[in-house]
């Protein structure tokens, strides 16, 4: 079946499987090159996995605003942006 043909249940599936699969490579990969060059990389090793955090987190940060932007916010965040707001307000009313 084409790909553009699937129902949205059945295209969320497959990205999942797709992300997943990639994400196993990736650390597959990850290991095998870590493995291969740990001599060389022994120096950096603090240092490369602090820029991996780093990626890891922009990337994650990006995906889940761009799933909030295409379905908007859940209700409970909205619930929750309002009573800080409100919160917030109150503080500064008592100063």
């Amino acid at each position: 079946m084409k790909i553009d043909r699937l129902s949205e249940g059945d295209r969320r599936a497959r990205v999942k499987r797709a992300e997943l699969a990639s994400g196993i490579g990736a650390g597959a990969l990850g290991i095998g090159l870590g493995t291969l060059f740990a001599s060389y990389l022994r120096n950096v090793g603090a240092m490369l996995v602090f820029a991996g955090v780093a990626v890891h987190a922009i990337g994650m940060w990006d995906k889940h605003r761009t799933e909030v932007a295409a379905r908007g916010a859940p209700a409970s965040t909205r619930t929750l942006i309002r009573q800080l707001a409100d919160a917030l307000a109150r503080t500064s009313e008592l100063r």
